[in-house]
């Protein structure tokens, strides 16, 4: 049997109340994906689980700032592609986050290089979102391709989203139940951490269990392709160890990540565009039409599910709530 890590749950039907009361935490998610704890505490009433490169990073592991880790994970990109001498392709929404990339991308890789190696892969949404910056930087320097179906094992995918939600949520987690407040404060113990205000709760929410979603969300709207491509080639930008102690040491603290951002992107491109930019949902439409499947595994190969009563774990936590 298949080693499930994500799955559309509106495909799930079920009157078991487990799940039910499971799947009102994965509502605040706004996603069709499990939602998991990552920590190892709460049990799911289906037999899901958390992909290795996505998992809690060891808290004593040591803590690099932010600019920091821009530069290292920019580091392994290049690394990346002079080892297996793929181009660079990289998903641009025109957002903070894949603007990020591509400012660490200018910072460290020589610009006759660069021209060479990095394909922008953007959508009608994504050019309007920061129209300065593509205008006079982009369309310039790179080649360009239509953001349509770009997930392709002939290339080193980049992906900036999501970025800033997953370091502190922006999203206001309101009028908690009791199922909802108890996952959240027992994973966090569990793990280590004592949460103590509203803001740190909702922090760890988008932390231990929106993280984890990052890879298969892209997953689901792509063909299949090896899962070497997945572990190898597709590079989530921000699902890193070290982004993630900087997050629970740093950046549950910041009174905005993306400040910081801004502050990295401004250093190189130097210009004022950020405060005037759209807001278009640029990153979603650069995988427009694709077909969500049922079910990822923990290869990362999206598979169809005929009985999903076949993963159900009848030894839950949520078991206890219904």
């Amino acid at each position: 049997m298949y080693n499930l890590i994500s799955a559309n749950l509106n495909l799930i039907k079920t009157n078991k109340l487990d799940f039910i009361k499971w799947c009102s935490l994965n509502k605040l998610t706004h996603f069709l994906l499990p939602v998991l704890d990552r920590s190892g505490y709460i049990k799911p009433p289906y037999n899901f689980s958390v992909c290795e490169r996505n998992k809690l990073p060891n808290l004593n592991d040591p803590v690099i700032n932010f600019f920091d880790c821009v530069d290292k994970r920019i580091e392994h990109i290049y690394n990346l592609h002079k080892h297996n001498n793929k181009k660079l392709v990289l998903a641009y929404s025109g957002g903070i986050d894949s603007t990020t990339i591509l400012a660490g991308l200018v910072k460290h890789i020589p610009m006759n290089i660069l021209k060479d190696i990095l394909i922008v892969a953007a959508s009608p949404e994504s050019i309007l979102e920061n129209s300065e910056l593509y205008d006079k930087y982009i369309l310039s320097n790179f080649e360009l391709a239509s953001a349509h179906n770009i997930i392709d094992s002939k290339y080193n995918i980049l992906l900036g989203d999501p970025g800033t939600g997953n370091f502190r949520g922006d999203y206001k987690l309101k009028n908690f139940n009791r199922i909802q407040h108890y996952v959240i404060q027992k994973s966090s113990k569990h793990y280590g951490l004592n949460l103590t205000s509203f803001k740190e709760y909702n922090w760890w929410f988008f932390f231990n269990y929106k993280w984890q979603a990052i890879d298969p969300r892209w997953v689901f709207r792509s063909k299949p392709l090896p899962k070497e491509f997945w572990f190898n080639q597709f590079v989530v930008f921000f699902n890193t160890p070290y982004f993630q102690s900087w997050s629970i040491h740093e950046g549950r603290h910041q009174k905005s990540v993306k400040d910081i951002q801004k502050q990295y992107i401004q250093d190189i491109f130097k210009l004022d565009h950020l405060e005037k930019k759209g807001k278009y949902f640029s990153a979603s439409r650069l995988f427009r039409g694709q077909a969500i499947h049922d079910a990822i595994t923990s290869d990362y190969q999206p598979v169809k599910i005929d009985d999903w009563e076949l993963y159900y774990n009848p030894n839950n936590s949520y078991i206890d709530f219904v």
